[in-house]
């Protein structure tokens, strides 16, 4: 009922037999190894018998599964109805049929233009996307992957030789499933390159000789999908991408995606934006433009991989770890004051909040840093354990959230107490509001 006439493609998915298929032994073929015929007879209708048990049995045994498998997936669409999170296209049941139900739901349009001011500030000379491509029948990932890397290498090289920035970095991701969403609904497929902010010492573009995950699925930027060529079912993967991106990636408003072919002579993108609007992921597809030199894709593809992070959408830091002892993932972002924003993280296994200072107010960190230090010494209780990530960036080992509700008499008793202990170790706070007073999961 939930899939109609798809769950045959959610079947075979997941492997199920959908079909029975008896072995079909004759009378004849016992009778070739000298039975008689009354006795090959009997012997025949026996085996028949035995195996329509026995393919009854693995029937039943798939159905079995088959159902375990859709009440789980009906149990995961009520959680996400739950957390009121709008509902995915789930390309990955039907690609027709979901492009199909996004048009007539008006959740996905065409024919839109460029969705940023299309020049070039510097005339770029380059031989990028100017030979011919690989064939159609040629394979996507030995030979199609390869040189689109090649390709947009010459691109940005030509475009750094001019001085044009360059500021995102390009993964060849096609590789697991990396890209699955947090609450555990099954994804589609996951994007064959992905970009994030470039940390300056590392590559921009990946090498063509081997796949590249991004050290994060919270730090993906723009997700991209090769074809050998164009079908219009293809655009629902994008589609797909975007809405999972934005369902990762909480707080993001928008997410950009890029659907592309670069085929013998015919080297065409598209790209797309998703939002949110009044509950429901919102998809607009541009027309399609050429990535040969010189040509309106080509200059698309520069302008995306100049935009910062936060110009295409993406809420949350990227930081050069190169120097930190434990691998921090950001995340969504938690709040923000004056000085600094603060966002919901993990140092290596530990939970918390990464605390990042604003341009110009970095040396609060330290600050903040030290006196928590001192605290630690004089003895005060309950503190939380800070440690310093970057200039200007503090992690604390606890998830927190500003508090929201009326103070109780007790909750006020308990933050004199705590600033009296402060006074008495020499630090006056001289912030007190309730927009300063945070709590963590269990409401302390």
């Amino acid at each position: 009922k939930l899939l109609g006439n798809h769950a045959e493609a959610l079947f075979e998915e997941h492997g199920f037999i959908t079909k029975s298929s008896l072995l079909d032994i004759s009378s004849d073929d016992l009778k070739s190894v000298g039975l008689p015929i009354p006795v090959a007879q009997e012997m025949h209708n026996k085996l028949k018998q035995q195996q329509q048990q026995q393919q009854q049995q693995q029937d039943d045994e798939s159905l079995k599964r088959a159902g375990e498998t859709l009440e789980a997936l009906v149990i995961k669409h009520r959680i996400i109805e739950d957390t009121g999170r709008p509902k995915r296209t789930l390309s990955y049941v039907s690609k027709s049929h979901a492009l199909s139900v996004a048009i007539t739901k008006n959740r996905i349009s065409f024919g839109h233009d460029f969705f940023f001011l299309l020049e070039s500030p510097i005339e770029i000379e380059t031989t990028a996307f100017a030979t011919i491509g690989p064939a159609c029948t040629a394979d996507e990932n030995r030979t199609h992957h390869p040189y689109f890397l090649r390709e947009t290498k010459k691109l940005i090289d030509s475009a750094l030789l001019v001085a044009f920035p360059i500021r995102q970095q390009l993964f060849w991701s096609k590789s697991g499933h990396w890209l699955k969403l947090d609450d555990g609904i099954s994804a589609g497929v996951e994007p064959d390159f992905c970009t994030t902010d470039h940390v300056s010492g590392e590559p921009l573009v990946a090498l063509a000789d081997d796949v590249k995950l991004p050290a994060s699925k919270y730090d993906v930027t723009i997700a991209m999908e090769q074809k050998k060529s164009f079908t219009g079912s293809d655009q629902i993967e994008i589609v797909d991408y975007g809405e999972r991106i934005l369902c990762i990636q909480r707080g993001r408003q928008m997410a950009f995606t890029a659907l592309f072919h670069c085929s013998h002579d015919d080297k065409t993108i598209r790209w797309a934006k998703t939002t949110e609007v009044d509950g429901e992921f919102i998809t607009k597809i541009t027309k399609p433009a050429s990535l040969k030199p010189k040509q309106d894709g080509q200059c698309q593809l520069l302008i995306m991989l100049s935009k910062t992070s936060s110009e295409l959408g993406r809420t949350v830091p990227k930081f050069d770890q190169t120097e930190c002892s434990e691998k921090l993932t950001v995340f969504y972002r938690a709040g923000e004051g004056a000085t600094s924003t603060v966002y919901c993280a993990k140092l290596g296994e530990l939970e918390g909040v990464v605390k990042v200072a604003k341009n110009g107010f970095e040396h609060l960190a330290d600050h903040e840093k030290q006196i928590l230090d001192h605290l630690k010494l004089a003895g005060v209780p309950g503190l939380l354990v800070s440690t310093k990530i970057l200039p200007g960036v503090l992690f604390f080992n606890r998830l927190l959230r500003p508090f929201t509700g009326t103070f109780t008499v007790t909750q006020v008793a308990a933050l004199l107490d705590c600033l009296e202990q402060s006074h008495a170790s020499g630090v006056v706070h001289r912030d007190i509001r309730p927009e300063n007073v945070m709590q963590d999961g269990q409401g302390k």
